[in-house]
């Protein structure tokens, strides 16, 4: 009823194949900056238009930029903080994906104090 979603922010690259994906984990792990793995693999252009930041995942259904993508939802709604761990390649049906993520805000069940106005 007065719940506030989850609100989560993640580095994201979506590849044409899972060898792209690859090659890139590989550049981010010998030191290259997600913003420049970003400029030269993303495939998806609202991503790579921010850098490969993607904000506001609030475990809707809906990841902006994205799309309806359970598969990659879910795995983004388990993923733990660390801004250097790389989750990926992963395949669904949107296409070859990794992510790191970067802050999370946990979901709560608002006081009625907070929402008495609305």
């Amino acid at each position: 009823f007065f719940y506030q979603s989850p609100n989560i922010t993640i580095h994201y690259i979506q590849t044409a194949t899972e060898q792209d994906a690859i090659d890139a984990i590989a550049e981010l792990n010998a030191g290259a900056t997600f913003a420049a793995v970003s400029d030269k693999y993303n495939q998806n252009t609202y991503s790579k238009g921010l850098k490969g930041v993607i904000k506001h995942i609030t475990l809707n259904g809906n990841i902006p930029g994205v799309g309806n993508d359970k598969v990659l939802e879910d795995i983004i709604a388990e993923s733990e903080v660390d801004s250097l761990k790389i989750n990926g390649p992963i395949q669904t049906d949107k296409g070859w994906h990794l992510f790191r993520t970067v802050a999370r805000i946990p979901g709560r069940q608002k006081q009625f104090d907070e929402v008495r106005s609305e």
